[in-house]
């Protein structure tokens, strides 16, 4: 807010304007926003201390025409906000919402410029909630996307805000009744041309594309700084003048940028054998191999691409683009079979526990192909003969690594992974992890059956929380006190004798041991505050 919004805000603030119920059951904590439709408020629920956001509205006119909680209790998708409750009294009508956390696009825009890829990637996911909205019956018309609209949070996940001007799409109407909207953002029949319907959303993606790649909200200079021609012609094309020359829905902007638009063109046969023809008389020594080559990215590792044409959904002989790639976000192999999703690699992880001897080994030895996945958040790949990590070092989205049953020595690659929270190293060759105490989410780590002796080999880690290693050749729980949020510790199958270190760790909960281990569970049984299991 600026100041003399500020200064007009604190001089009429009076709570009594308030619904009484609304009062009673939350507190008003900060302002976040105030203008001509109304009030919003970061509020705390008095009984649970949960944070919320209320959307207060005092003018009049605006109460009959407020249709944001009719459209909120409608919807249930992860990228909007719940809907709570709703209060009104004579004068003011009060809607809680769900708090999502995290910064608005604008705030982050003032700290650091967007790249290309994550440009995309949150044009996807806007993409798909606008997918969702405009598949509403009645479609949902959003009306007012821009930066301020869109927060996103520590793991890039965005949530798309404020329904205050939003409404539902009347097929009879020829234009529509109030004009609202945000300078540069607002398609021209927002402005009283003709009706907005699923096209203007489509023009405000088109202008907030641009912005990301360029930080200019007019679309006709951000046309002219993009240097991607292809993403320059998809900003171009959300934004034509005429809603007839957009694109007709969210899933078509989605495609464009995926690259998987379905080519509806076909050659007559007659016209390609002529062109067949010209090119065989023209060009002699023309090698027809080439027919046969396929065009678009090429992969070094063949598990690896099996895994991500299953994550794309696109068969062995579908070409595989750039754009394609962006939008895998996961990708699963369990020694040599690759695994559509997350349920079908588990389903691999527990037969190999059961029966190892049902899998191969894997392929996979190098990492490169995974440069070319900016958005990758979950790699698992087990049972194969990795030993360098460091193509990793370039996917600051991941979250999950699981690397289990691989040769694997040297973890210093993933230092710089600030999104990483599950790390599974079991059974491989590791001794020593203090190179990731960067990893500041980094919460769960798996390094049972390695080569780590001692607990020192995880100082710094002030994050974790939950840590296995069972079946490691553990002798010591040296420097377990410098990991002061441990909730969960495993350590059956380990060579530990004494226990005593665990009883500093004052939010332990969980502790696994083994018979080996009862006499000490004895020494310390009496003064512990965790519980204590046996597998």
């Amino acid at each position: 807010m600026t100041d003399a919004l500020i200064a007009e805000f604190l001089a009429t603030f009076d709570d009594r304007r308030f619904p009484v119920e609304f009062l009673q059951k939350y507190e008003l904590l900060e302002c976040l926003s105030h203008n001509e439709l109304g009030e919003t408020f970061l509020i705390k629920d008095r009984n649970n201390e949960q944070h919320c956001v209320a959307k207060c509205y005092s003018d009049r006119s605006l109460l009959s025409r407020t249709t944001e909680s009719e459209l909120l209790k409608r919807l249930h998708h992860k990228g909007l906000p719940a809907y709570i409750a709703e209060y009104q009294n004579e004068t003011m009508q009060c809607i809680v919402r769900e708090y999502a956390p995290g910064v608005s696009l604008d705030q982050l825009a003032r700290e650091k410029a967007f790249n290309r890829q994550q440009a995309v990637s949150i044009i996807l996911q806007l993409s798909e909630i606008l997918i969702y909205l405009h598949g509403q019956t009645p479609a949902i018309i959003h009306r007012d996307i821009k930066p301020q609209n869109i927060i996103i949070d520590e793991q890039g996940q965005i949530t798309l805000i404020d329904f205050g001007i939003s409404r539902n799409y009347n097929e009879g109407s020829q234009e529509d009744t109030v004009i609202f909207g945000t300078r540069h953002y607002s398609p021209p029949e927002q402005y009283g041309f003709s009706q907005t319907d699923c096209r203007s959303d489509i023009y405000s993606l088109g202008v907030l594309l641009g912005w990301l790649l360029t930080g200019n909200a007019d679309v006709q200079q951000a046309v002219r700084m993009i240097p991607e021609t292809w993403l320059a012609r998809v900003v171009e094309r959300c934004t034509a003048f005429a809603p007839k020359d957009r694109y007709k829905n969210a899933a078509q902007v989605r495609d464009a940028l995926t690259g998987q638009r379905l080519r509806r063109w076909v050659l007559p046969f007659t016209l390609a054998a002529a062109i067949f023809l010209a090119a065989l008389l023209a060009f002699p020594n023309f090698d027809f191999a080439d027919l046969h080559r396929p065009a678009g990215v090429t992969f070094k590792e063949p598990l690896i691409e099996q895994a991500v044409r299953l994550a794309l959904g696109k068969g062995t002989d579908a070409e595989i683009s750039e754009q394609d790639l962006l939008a895998v976000t996961a990708i699963y192999v369990f020694g040599d079979k690759a695994a559509a999703d997350e349920a079908a690699f588990k389903e691999y992880s527990n037969t190999f526990a059961r029966n190892g001897s049902a899998f191969q080994r894997g392929s996979i030895a190098s990492l490169e192909d995974l440069v070319k996945l900016k958005n990758l958040r979950r790699l698992s790949l087990c049972y194969q003969n990795i030993t360098d990590l460091s193509p990793l070092a370039s996917l600051n989205y991941l979250e999950l690594i699981d690397l289990k049953h691989n040769p694997i020595e040297d973890v210093s690659p993933l230092a710089g992974l600030t999104s990483l929270s599950s790390l599974i190293l079991f059974d491989t060759r590791v001794s020593d992890l203090t190179s990731l105490n960067g990893c500041l989410r980094l919460s769960l780590i798996d390094a049972g059956s390695t080569r780590i002796q001692s607990t020192a080999a995880f100082e710094g880690l002030n994050s974790l929380r939950t840590l296995v290693l069972r079946k490691a050749p553990l002798r010591s729980l040296d420097k377990i006190d410098t990991l002061p949020l441990l909730e969960e510790l495993y350590l059956s199958e380990t060579q530990l004798l004494d226990l005593t270190p665990l009883l500093g760790l004052t939010r332990l909960q969980v502790v696994e041991v083994d018979e080996s281990m009862r006499s000490a569970v004895e020494t310390i049984e009496d003064r512990s505050r965790f519980g204590i299991i046996y597998p």
